[in-house]
């Protein structure tokens, strides 16, 4: 479970009375069948493609949600201990959760309007009403950079992700507490690694991978790509420069292993 998550869930254990989490978002009456993602590393990528959205357009068709309930958490500065997460739920898609945590520990959470980007006006004018009224504003909204986050998590193979089972004591104290699994389930959590080391056909990096300068001439298999936040179909092409040299690969397809 992502960090800010374990957080939040320890607090719910404790009585009504007792509990530090300052939850104006009610944030507790959602965390049921909640999934948690820690988009961290990839946190300067979304932020990058969401400031360059209005500039370049953005295809929003990759933003669906890949579970009804979706945690995205991002760490502060190092140093910080500040954490922030968002929870985005199926069933109100016109509404997101703030989840913050500052500097000393106090955990707060706030319920916000989601507006949709778009390109017309009244977007527009909605955004810079928003922005306004917060000092240091980024250039994007926080609309703009959690779509541009699931964007990144629901286009496979591009960066790597790693589950982590729920954890332990967690589970053993909400069933004590009367938390079964049926009325707050626990699932893994999944942290997306940034890592764009070239990789060969058997998942370790080769360390041919360049990301400048001229290439022998070589063939390119059909292949998918990210660009602007949806899946598209590059077809085989030849590349790079006879002058430089050619190179030959021979590609083996298998079937994926049976289950």
């Amino acid at each position: 479970m992502t960090p800010l998550a374990l957080r939040v869930f320890r607090d719910l254990l404790l009585p009504e009375g007792k509990r530090t989490v300052v939850d104006r978002g009610r944030v507790f009456d959602r965390l049921a069948d909640v999934h948690c993602f820690e988009a961290t590393e990839v946190s300067s990528l979304a932020s990058d493609l969401a400031e360059r959205s209005m500039v370049d357009g953005f295809d929003w068709t990759r933003t669906f949600l890949p579970f009804p309930r979706t945690w995205l958490e991002f760490a502060g500065p190092p140093g910080s201990g500040e954490r922030n997460a968002f929870l985005l739920c199926a069933d109100r898609p016109d509404v997101f959760w703030h989840i913050a945590q500052f500097g000393d520990g106090l955990i707060e959470t706030s319920a916000w309007e989601f507006v949709r980007p778009s390109s017309d006006e009244d977007y527009l004018r909605k955004k810079e009403a928003k922005r306004s009224k917060m000092p240091g504003a980024q250039p994007y909204s926080t609309e703009e950079k959690l779509l541009a986050t699931l964007s990144i998590i629901n286009t496979p193979r591009i960066l790597r992700s790693e589950e982590t089972p729920p954890h332990r004591g967690l589970v053993r104290d909400l069933h004590r507490a009367g938390y079964g699994t049926e009325k707050l389930p626990i699932h893994a959590s999944t942290t997306i690694r940034l890592d764009l080391t070239p990789f060969g056909a058997d998942g370790v990096g080769t360390g041919e991978g360049r990301l400048t300068g001229p290439r022998a001439l070589h063939w390119c298999r059909a292949h998918l790509r990210l660009q602007r936040g949806r899946i598209v179909l590059v077809k085989a092409h030849q590349r790079g420069s006879d002058e430089v040299g050619t190179r030959e690969a021979d590609y083996r397809i298998r079937p994926p292993a049976a289950s």
